[in-house]
Order: C-alpha cells, then structure tokens, then sequence
C-alpha cells in the first residue's frame, strides 16, 4: 500500500494539470481605446457618398463610388501579452487597446478598377505602446494590384523606422502633376510600376495610369 502514495501523488498532480491546460487562457482585455487624429482625419476628405468623376485624354468618363460608404471599425492593438496555451498553435491573449480606423472602398460598376482606402493607427512595437497612425491607399485594375502609404503622425517620443511599419510601400511627396494637362499640386504619388496614383489632402484620388491608359480627376458629385 505504501507504493501506491507516490503513483497517487502524482496522478493528482497530472489531473490538476491537465485542468489548468484545459481552461485555457483568459479572453483578451480591453484596456482603452484610441482615436484617429485630427493630423490623419485631415488627409481625408471623402464622406463616402461622393461619385468620383475621371475622363482620359479622350474624354471617356469613368465613375468610381463606395458602395458601402464609410466603414468605422474598432481594431485591437495588442499592447501586453497576458497569456499563450501550452499547447501547439496555442492562442495568445492581450491587454489591447480598441484603434479606431475608417475604410473606404470606391470602385466602377464593373468592379473591374477599386481603391480601397483605410485611414488608421498600429503599433510600432511588440508588447509596448508605441503608435503611430497612417494613411494607406490599396490600388487594383484588372491583373494589376498594389498598395502605398504615408506615416501621418507617430506618438511616442524617441526613433522610428517606418520600415517597419504595416506599409510595404511609401507615397512621395510631390508639388505638382500634371494628368491629360490638367495640374494638381501638392500631390502623394506612388508612380511604381504598372500602376500608378495621385492623392491630395484636398481632393482624395485625384488620377491614377496604367499601362493602356491615364485618368485625371474631372469632378465630385
């Protein structure tokens, strides 16, 4: 009977391991929220219920509209790590804080030709709270696709590598451009190959080429 003390103890053990495995970790914690700023908000001027009105050189007319207006949304930026089951592809928990982000996606009739446009904040860093909020502009026309972005304001003092930010590819700043003749100034371009596109603060989307053809921005409705 002696021997069967340690076999005893150490079933218990393993019954109250087991349980503790089992429950899992905890659901993740809210702990604040964040807004977008007044610095990113200014970089959109769309409500979501505009008609973009493009021509080319021909003066074909081509109208882009959101579908589904603004889309407001609550993301979770993991800022504490408060838990990972012990298991394989075990989930991770976290303290987070709720990021606000607006979306926008404006496309033709035929779908063929879409922006999708999200204005937004992430973290710069892994279990720290390190924010910075961006602008990114995703981009597709028929085989084509790509996405660029800005770095509208960062929150937090010290360095940052917008590297290593969400965005793979950046818009420059340019004083003007000029689409079919007509001039925008004060333009973010991302003039990679084969597509390319224009935003201003003011106007949004203001053109965008691709290899058979060159839009410019007529009017908004």
């Amino acid at each position: 009977m002696k021997n069967l003390t340690p076999l005893l103890a150490f079933l218990i053990l393993f019954i109250t391991f087991s349980s503790c495995i089992n429950r899992g970790c905890p659901p993740d914690e809210k702990v604040g929220e964040f807004d977008l700023t007044d610095i990113n908000k200014s970089f959109n001027p769309y409500s979501g219920a505009e008609k973009l009105i493009f021509k080319n050189a021909n003066g074909d007319s081509l109208i882009l509209k959101a579908k589904d207006g603004k889309t407001v949304t609550r993301d979770q930026i993991c800022i504490e790590e408060i838990c990972t089951e012990t298991k394989i592809k075990g989930n991770t928990t976290c303290k987070y804080i709720a990021s606000e982000s607006h979306r926008y996606l404006f496309g033709d009739d035929a779908q063929t030709m879409l922006m999708d446009l999200l204005f937004g904040t992430d973290n710069s860093q892994k279990n720290a709270q390190k924010f910075y909020s961006f602008i990114r502009v995703g981009f597709s026309k028929g085989n084509y696709i790509t996405s660029a972005g800005k770095i509208t304001d960062v929150h937090f003092a010290g360095n940052f590598d917008q590297e290593t930010s969400i965005l793979n590819n950046f818009l420059v700043e340019k004083i003007s451009v000029e689409l079919n003749g007509k001039t925008f100034n004060n333009v973010l371009a991302y003039e990679d190959q084969p597509l390319k596109y224009y935003y201003t603060k003011e106007k949004g989307l203001v053109g965008f080429s691709d290899p058979d053809d060159t839009w410019h921005l007529d009017h908004i409705e």
